[in-house]
């Protein structure tokens, strides 16, 4: 193999891990994201795990600034809720005011935390979570 040939070898290997990892940065940013709206929705926090597995994200795209099409991802979220309206918790029962009132993290969220939150956390900490998706889309 000439060196040229190496050179080119080497650099469509790296070319396909970078867009394999992009990829997956990608769909870890579209379920993030298909997590808040579906707690947003009313989808039950214990049914949430369930309800992200039925729903149609593959033609969800990220724009350039590594933000996901979240019209695209409602779209997904209202179909599902009209489909399955079960998954929905009923009225009356979700939280509001005084229930938000979040907890002893004064500290602002990450990605990453987020991420990490059980369903449960998720639905405690949803004003938060909405607050950060709101602020990266105004950074744009």
């Amino acid at each position: 193999m000439t060196e040229a040939e190496k050179a080119k070898a080497e650099k469509e290997a790296a070319e396909k891990q970078a867009k394999e990892a992009s990829t997956a940065a990608n769909a870890r940013v579209i379920r993030a994201e298909a997590k808040v709206q579906a707690l947003a929705a009313g989808i039950k926090a214990d049914r949430l795990d369930y309800a992200l597995r039925m729903l149609d994200l593959s033609s969800v795209e990220v724009d350039d600034n590594g933000e996901p099409d979240v019209k695209a991802i409602k779209t997904a979220v209202d179909a599902l809720l009209s489909d399955v309206p079960e998954l929905k918790a009923a009225d009356g029962s979700g939280k509001g005011g005084s229930d938000f009132s979040g907890g002893g993290d004064s500290k602002a969220l990450t990605e990453e935390e987020i991420m990490k939150m059980t369903p449960d956390e998720m639905a405690k900490r949803m004003p938060e979570i909405e607050q950060f998706y709101a602020a990266r889309r105004q950074k744009k």
